[in-house]
């Protein structure tokens, strides 16, 4: 993207909202986007703006576009907690009954949860203490595969 476009997504998510951009917080507020949304597509950021446009009620930070964007292109989309245990238990009760298959449909996020907590051996977790130490698991896994998804390009850019 270039700065010209970017300067019409700004202007174009302050008028969806009612708002303004006054004269003296412009180069401000143009350059905290600017170096959040700098690497991202016109295109992709102009469907993440639709989307918030069409469904949020407040105003969204560059942030909140930037991941709507990302997860957009790369399809990203991972299980809720609940999902998660749901596929972790799925997993482990059919590795126990020996019917375990490729045909369940678990995330890469919770596989890797299973490995950070030692692979079969995590089978065995089954309690309410059991799903919340699998759920803290998982929400690091998570967490840093998320920062890494949305890091931002370090490259100047235009």
């Amino acid at each position: 993207m270039i700065k010209e476009e970017l300067v019409e997504i700004v202007d174009r998510i302050h008028a969806s909202w009612n708002q303004t951009v006054d004269k003296p917080s412009q180069k401000a507020v143009y350059e905290a986007w600017w170096r959040i949304l700098k690497d991202l597509s016109k295109q992709d950021v102009d469907r993440a703006v639709d989307h918030h446009v069409i469904h949020d009620k407040f105003m969204p930070r560059p942030g909140d576009i930037r991941r709507t964007t990302i997860n957009t292109v790369h399809g990203w989309k991972p299980p809720t907690a609940g999902e998660a245990w749901l596929q972790f238990r799925t997993m482990a009760d059919a590795a126990h009954t020996g019917t375990f298959s490729e045909t369940i449909t678990i995330h890469p996020i919770v596989k890797s949860a299973v490995t950070r907590l030692g692979g079969t051996a995590a089978y065995n977790l089954h309690t309410n203490g059991d799903r919340e130490l699998f759920l803290s698991v998982y929400q690091t896994v998570l967490d840093e595969t998320e920062t890494e998804l949305y890091a931002i390009s370090q490259s100047d850019g235009q």
